[in-house]
């Protein structure tokens, strides 16, 4: 039998948990956003005219992302000593330090509630699901909605079309977290989640923006977006294909205390 207030505080301790996951994310985000809608002031003021100010704008961003796995070998080793909840606490403080006074972004409202949906979605049908399907979503997706963009050129096409991505987007970066957490053994799972996230981002994410920029200044290049997210696509499929399988949910809940003088 469950004692009541015992499943109360976990209960609150989860939602605490997804509140404080979903602000820092938010405020990760944003910093992204931010950059990339001022990526082409950024280079006419800092870089020489004359030079490709917005590809060299776009290095900068991602030498940055150079950084990630300095920052996930200290944080990650922080974790596993000390515990996910204070690293996460610190991460998001270093975050909120950085950022400086923060605004809210229509689109970061709508990943973070779709991370929300997508979080319980994968709680029901499996994470494995979720990921499959977010990823073929993309996949099919990315493609016709940039073509759109490319004939509409409108506000409201590009409130849609932006709200479709990042619905795309958080289906898969809602349930991605706890996927390569579950991979590694608690003794290095900070560490080791840090580390695969953190090298990937900075090499096919910090480095995105300048790739893509250089593409798309090549012939036939106006869609190297929609290709590059497709081969991500891919790739990803592939890689969950690898996943290991899932453990029922029932064995990932702690065992409910017993009644004092219950048998054994």
């Amino acid at each position: 039998m469950e004692n009541p207030s015992w499943n109360s505080t976990r209960a609150t301790a989860g939602r605490r948990a997804i509140v404080a996951t979903a602000i820092g994310n938010s405020l990760e985000w944003y910093d992204f956003s931010v950059y990339a809608f001022f990526a082409v002031f950024i280079g006419q003021a800092l870089f020489p005219t004359g030079s490709s100010q917005a590809l060299q704008a776009w290095l900068a961003f991602g030498i940055g992302f150079i950084a990630r796995p300095l920052g996930a070998v200290l944080i990650g080793a922080y974790g596993d000593y000390a515990g996910r909840k204070p690293a996460l606490i610190l991460t998001i403080l270093l975050m909120a330090v950085g950022t400086g006074v923060m605004a809210s972004l229509v689109g970061n409202c709508l990943m973070v509630v779709s991370c929300l949906f997508a979080g319980s979605l994968s709680d029901r049908i499996g994470r494995r699901r979720v990921l499959t399907f977010a990823t073929l979503l993309m996949l099919a997706g990315i493609y016709p909605l940039l073509l759109w963009l490319s004939w509409s050129h409108t506000t409201g096409s590009l409130i849609l079309v932006q709200t479709a991505f990042c619905f795309m987007v958080a289906m898969f970066v809602g349930v991605a977290p706890a996927t390569l957490a579950g991979i590694f053994p608690t003794q290095v799972r900070s560490s080791g989640m840090s580390l695969a996230y953190n090298i990937a981002v900075m090499i096919f994410g910090g480095f995105a923006g300048a790739i893509l920029t250089w593409l798309t200044g090549r012939p036939g290049g106006g869609y190297a977006p929609a290709w590059y997210v497709m081969a991500a696509c891919l790739v990803a499929l592939v890689a969950i294909l690898f996943l290991p399988q899932e453990q029922p949910a029932h064995s990932l809940t702690a065992p409910s205390p017993r009644p004092a003088g219950s048998g054994s």
